[in-house]
């Protein structure tokens, strides 16, 4: 006769990894038995991601709140630094664009009048980077763990907790990310990355007034 297995992609332990999913060993083996004689056959899968590998997922469904945790592969580019080697801008000194601020500028908690500020005060001096492109690189990573993980609830499964982890990588990444030590200008707005063959990237511009 026929018969039909179906499988979720689980293991025996309750876990769902698709790097397991994807590796090129892994196969389905059929072990039968018919009066004295063992049947063995096999069937090998794809073993491939179906859209994008550049990310993995890891998914454990043993505690009553399930465990999910996403594996991103990024590749960070290093842009122009913006306000090295200069001083302030005005745009920068009036916060929020508030009239009352106009003129000042946010240090130490408080605004305050920009020519109050004594002139050795280094605010006032041409800006120094202070951070290198790991430095920012870092700041990524730990971005993308605090914002892009979160509680996902469905309701067949109810809860999930979701945790993402950036790694580092030229090798099988998603489209570049793009960060910009900008500091003394104007704060620039972050996109969305494309997809590995788009044209636009992510633009990150962490803004450092120290």
């Amino acid at each position: 006769g026929k018969y039909t297995w179906t499988w979720d992609g689980y293991s025996n332990k309750n876990i769902l990894d698709t790097r397991v999913l994807k590796n090129k060993g892994l196969k389905l083996q059929l072990k039968a038995k018919r009066g004295v004689l063992d049947i063995i056959d096999g069937l090998k899968f794809d073993n491939k991601a179906k859209e994008v590998d550049w990310v993995d997922v890891v998914i454990d469904r043993n505690k009553a709140k399930k465990q999910g945790t996403v594996h991103l592969r990024v590749n960070f580019d290093d842009a122009k630094p913006k306000g090295v080697n200069k001083l302030p801008r005005k745009n920068i000194r009036a916060k929020l664009n508030n009239p009352k601020n106009a003129n000042k500028v946010y240090i130490e908690g408080r605004f305050v009048k920009w020519n109050t500020i004594a002139k050795n005060h280094k605010c006032r001096q041409k800006h120094k980077r202070v951070r290198s492109f790991q430095n920012l690189k870092d700041l990524g990573i730990a971005g993308i763990r605090k914002y892009w993980s979160r509680d996902i609830k469905t309701p067949k499964d109810g809860t999930c907790a979701v945790t993402t982890i950036a790694t580092s990588t030229a090798a099988q990444s998603m489209d570049d990310i793009t960060l910009r030590y900008n500091t003394n200008r104007k704060a620039g707005t972050s996109s969305y990355p494309g997809s590995v063959a788009g044209v636009y990237s992510l633009v990150v511009q962490p803004f450092v007034f120290d």
